[in-house]
């Protein structure tokens, strides 16, 4: 993009946009860098390109039916995008099987993580001499970037990306056309997370009443371009909160340290996540209350995270859950206050967050929802 989208035109308060997605995710402290920024702004850039070859350049051009213009520019980004899959599909022999025979032995994860691109003989996923002399998906499948792994995917991995997305025709004809989704590990493959989610938690959320909206665009010429722009920096923080090195692999907080306590707290200070309960609208902490996260990564050796009365954990549900790892009980009560009981659908289901936190994880809107909601009031 050019102008008000370029990095050194959306300088904020000492840092630029792109760098947001080090400094928005800080409660709105564009002057703070989390952990490992330079990986969540090489996703920001990654879905960036991807949209730019879409048509995002010239999306605010587009009428009310959301179908893209057909001049030379929007031929150019064609091509250029077409360029790109083939790439990102194929960065290696294209006749390969991907993933490699046995990968299943280690993993049912497909493309690999960054750190974990061969499998051992043992069933790990690694990337030392041991591991590889195994199976190396470097070798047909895969192809390393500067952060990640671009990788063949089998045929018909992705769903066929919706026609409506956020509601906004400009905004959903680039974001179909780009296969976003898909091209950040939205597929078929993922047991995880899904586009379509998304996608109808972003109308869920900006269909109620009052209160901030995700937001899409202004009323300036550039409107269409901010809206995705934005949808590009929520959804690569999205991509690091949910399995780092591993986006979309998980739903529930991981046990990082290795304790039998960890769903009490991973802080390094110690407090625990059942203590963040000050506020009026948090929810009430139960020490009967006993849980098993829906989800854990394969080199976790505890198993998944879980709470229990009469145990370490008693009281301890309050884990991080979602695509923005949303934790403790002041944070699950006003999200299931603001959000959850207001949206029909999820009412209907009878998800009360106060009484089963977990259901975060168990719906495909509800992983989203939080992320959202916590974007459009911080970000």
């Amino acid at each position: 993009m050019s102008g008000s989208l370029s990095l050194s035109a959306s300088t904020h308060n000492g840092a630029d946009f792109a760098s947001g997605t080090g400094g928005v995710v800080n409660n709105g402290s564009w002057a703070a860098t989390p952990h490992e920024n330079a990986k969540r702004l090489a996703n920001f850039n990654l879905i960036m390109d991807e949209l730019k070859a879409a048509g995002m350049g010239t999306c605010t051009t587009t009428g009310s039916s959301g179908t893209l213009p057909d001049d030379s520019t929007s031929d150019d980004k064609t091509e250029e995008k077409e360029e790109s899959e083939s790439e990102s599909e194929e960065p290696a022999d294209s006749g390969a099987q991907c993933p490699p025979a046995g990968w299943e032995g280690c993993s049912d994860q497909w493309p690999p993580p960054a750190d974990g691109y061969c499998c051992s003989s043992g069933g790990w996923l690694g990337n030392t001499d041991a591991h590889c002399a195994h199976i190396n998906a470097l070798d047909e499948c895969c192809e390393q970037t500067e952060f990640r792994l671009k990788c063949k995917l089998p045929p018909g991995s992705c769903e066929d990306p919706p026609s409506e997305c956020t509601g906004d025709p400009k905004i959903d004809a680039v974001l179909k056309k780009s296969d976003i989704g898909c091209q950040i590990g939205l597929t078929k493959m993922n047991e995880i997370y899904t586009w379509d989610g998304f996608c109808t938690a972003i109308r869920q959320f900006n269909s109620l009443d009052g209160g901030a909206k995700l937001f899409l665009g202004d009323d300036s010429s550039k409107s269409c371009g901010l809206g995705l722009a934005n949808i590009a920096a929520l959804l690569a923080q999205s991509m690091w909160e949910s399995g780092g090195e591993a986006p979309f692999s998980a739903c529930d907080e991981n046990n990082y340290v290795n304790r039998a306590d960890a769903a009490c707290t991973q802080r390094s200070d110690g407090s625990l996540y059942a203590s963040l309960n000050d506020q009026e609208w948090a929810c009430e902490v139960d020490p009967q209350m006993t849980m098993t996260a829906e989800t854990a990564a394969s080199w976790v050796t505890m198993g998944p995270m879980n709470c229990a009365p009469g145990t370490v954990t008693e009281g301890c549900c309050w884990w991080g859950r979602g695509a923005i790892q949303t934790t403790g009980p002041n944070n699950y009560g006003l999200l299931n206050r603001e959000v959850i009981q207001k949206i029909p659908a999820l009412k209907a289901k009878n998800i009360d967050l106060c009484t089963n936190p977990e259901a975060i994880c168990q719906n495909d809107e509800t992983k989203w929802l939080g992320a959202i909601f916590y974007w459009a009031n911080n970000v």
